[in-house]
């Protein structure tokens, strides 16, 4: 179970690594796992985020967000692993989200025992998010 002070570095990094980067293809789960929770249909994360250009990421509670351009984030959470390389070196096997990068890079999101899943444009309507969010943002007022 990642804690708060590891989201934040995770986001710290991901603004430093990978922004302005733009998502370049989208590979869905090598490895069907069942304690792995997506927000719709992973299927449709490619139509969803091919193209989109990685803006910024924010940590609150368990979930990290990582913001996108034209609305999109993909939020994930506790026991959702992220693993980033360059596509030229050893690849992951088994992940339950591959998406690769316009700079020759990868991001693999895998899940240990459970973990979250979300790409979306709009609002990710899901209790315990909207619940760390609220707390999270009123907190920073």
């Amino acid at each position: 179970m990642k804690e708060l002070p590891e989201n934040q570095t995770l986001a710290k990094q991901i603004n430093v690594a990978l922004k302005g980067r733009v998502i370049t293809e989208v590979f869905n789960a090598t490895k069907y796992h069942k304690n792995t929770f997506y927000y719709g249909d992973p299927l449709t994360y490619g139509k969803l985020l091919t193209g989109r250009e990685i803006k910024s990421s924010e940590s609150f509670g368990m979930y990290v967000d990582i913001i996108l351009d034209k609305g999109t984030k993909i939020s994930f959470g506790d026991g959702t692993n992220l693993k980033y390389g360059t596509i030229s070196g050893k690849m992951p096997d088994n992940y339950q989200l591959l998406l690769t990068l316009d700079d020759n890079t990868y991001l693999a999101f895998t899940v240990g025992m459970f973990g979250v899943i979300a790409a979306y444009a709009g609002v990710y309507d899901e209790v315990y998010y909207k619940k760390k969010c609220r707390k999270y943002f009123s907190a920073k007022q």
